[in-house]
């Protein structure tokens, strides 16, 4: 069974994704240097491969007894679409701390990819994505698709990544789950420490409270002004990636729900000394055209 969940921004994510990795193995195939390397797409939360959404069907049926109420529609989820490209990687690696989902990936590998090398790792990305960092050799060369529900990825995980050499990485970051965490008073103990994984310092305190102190006919006084906001988060965000990766796409694709309010941004990174500068022009162009088109 796909699993339910994402709406029209998980569409304009997932084909963001699919072009640049038509395009990165273009490359990779097309150039005679390429060739020599050995490709793997890596999916940290990759999910059953479909997905599936109930929408309402909005007209009478169109024969007598026809269920009018809801359609499921099913869409090709990242999985599923990083193993569909016309030039396909050498391998792929799937992780998911969902056993059920990853049985459903399974069973659309044997039905419909049985001819790729795809593996499928249960468990949690912080702690397979750094064991799999420790395989890659210099020959090896990756496209890496962090795609959490909200804020799964801890800071950790993203410095590992960036010590790997020849990386490609698409980072989906929750900017509204960052928001509920942060409420006008200063959040609770648990939340700050929760907050300090995710962006891996404590320095975003400091971005997003400012405290201000005043004397009053009884004693001083301390203020606090919360100074969040999707824009400022999204631009400490881009401001920690440019840290551990060299190359960093300076405008991300904001992706918002149908109130306007934006709910993901979706970053980009590589650490190729030599092809960075150029993936981040792809990227940049496949995000530019999707937004504009």
């Amino acid at each position: 069974m796909a699993r339910a969940f994402g709406g029209p921004w998980t569409e304009d994510k997932l084909e963001i994704v699919e072009r640049y990795l038509e395009a990165y193995m273009t490359i990779m195939r097309g150039n005679e240097k390429a060739r020599r390397f050995t490709t793997t797409y890596v999916d940290a939360f990759a999910g059953p491969g479909l997905r599936q959404i109930a929408t309402s069907a909005g007209e009478p049926g169109l024969f007598d007894g026809q269920d009018d109420g809801e359609i499921t529609e099913f869409y090709r989820g990242s999985a599923y679409r990083a193993m569909s490209i016309s030039l396909p990687f050498d391998r792929y690696v799937f992780v998911d701390s969902d056993r059920t989902a990853l049985e459903e990936l399974k069973q659309l590998i044997r039905e419909r990819f049985s001819d790729l090398k795809a593996t499928v790792h249960l468990g949690d990305a912080n702690e397979v994505l750094p064991r799999w960092v420790k395989t890659l050799s210099p020959f090896d060369r990756a496209v890496v698709f962090l795609d959490p529900y909200a804020m799964q990825v801890e800071w950790n995980t993203i410095e590992v990544l960036s010590e790997a050499k020849g990386l490609d990485l698409w980072l989906l970051v929750p900017i509204g789950a960052l928001m509920r965490l942060l409420p006008h008073e200063p959040p609770p103990s648990a939340w700050v420490r929760r907050l300090d994984r995710f962006f891996g310092s404590h320095e975003w305190y400091d971005r997003v409270y400012m405290h201000q102190s005043h004397n009053t006919l009884f004693g001083p006084e301390e203020n606090v002004e919360r100074l969040a906001s999707p824009g400022r988060l999204a631009e400490y965000m881009l401001e920690r990636l440019s840290g551990p990766f060299k190359f960093v796409l300076k405008t991300p694709y904001l992706l918002y729900n149908s109130k306007g309010a934006c709910l993901f941004m979706l970053c980009f990174a590589a650490t190729n000394k030599k092809g960075g500068e150029l993936a981040v022009k792809i990227a940049g162009d496949i995000a530019g055209k999707h937004r504009h088109g």
